[in-house]
């Protein structure tokens, strides 16, 4: 985002009708944007299904979903779902909506907290899953023994913050 692009994201489910049937208009929408080489716009989908995370980051309540994501801000397209619609939205009709507020905002922390949360919850459960299925340690075992390596890594990340965040003295 650092060139200054906006990104127009769908969330989506594969199973939902809706998300189906406005799949090519939504290809539509890509290509008009991606082939103008002077266009900011950029184009995205995120399916839910397997983005976990973001799912949680941007709050979506229905399928499919519209977020402009512009530097630090974040817009939540809220009209009728035609092209046209969305595509002043992604050109200029963002600008007149207040974007979500930074501490709610997926960019924000609560929104990073989220993510960050369910992408390490998920995590550890594939990591359980695993210890079970290739090792066959029972899930109270794995679930011990994760639970350890996490509190030993937040140690370790404790005392690696506070070691390079203390001030050094300088010596004359």
């Amino acid at each position: 985002m650092a060139d200054g692009s906006v990104w127009l994201i769908e969330f989506y489910t594969p199973g939902c009708s809706h998300c189906r049937n406005f799949a090519s208009a939504y290809q539509g929408i890509a290509e008009t944007f991606h082939s103008d080489p002077e266009s900011k716009v950029r184009v995205a989908r995120v399916d839910c299904t397997v983005e976990k995370a973001l799912l949680t980051r941007f709050s979506v309540q229905g399928f499919p979903s519209f977020f402009l994501v512009s530097g630090w801000d974040v817009y939540e397209f809220e009209e009728n779902r035609t092209t046209m619609n969305l595509i002043k939205f992604a050109e200029h009709g963002h600008k007149k909506k207040k974007p979500i507020p930074f501490l709610n905002s997926p960019m924000g922390p609560m929104g990073l907290l989220q993510g960050t949360l369910i992408f390490v919850g998920t995590r550890a459960i594939g990591i359980l899953e695993y210890l079970q299925e290739n090792y066959g340690i029972s899930p109270i075992i794995s679930g011990i023994v994760i639970c350890m390596v996490g509190v030993f890594g937040g140690m370790i990340s404790i005392i690696l913050l506070t070691i390079f965040s203390t001030p050094r003295q300088k010596i004359d």
